[in-house]
């Protein structure tokens, strides 16, 4: 983790910390499973209707 945020730093010329980093990547996480779930839940409708 400390590496990806030395690079993304390095890259963007923008300091991030550790912190920051692992913060977005749980909110990141978070989201995914919630829209997973509920995909998994209501369903996936990729029937021509959808398009």
């Amino acid at each position: 983790m400390a590496a990806l945020a030395k690079l993304v730093s390095n890259l963007s010329g923008v300091n991030i910390e550790v912190e920051t980093l692992k913060e977005l990547a749980s909110f990141s996480a978070l989201g995914l499973i919630i829209s997973l779930v509920c995909a998994l839940t209501y369903g996936l409708d990729l029937s021509s209707g959808l398009f």
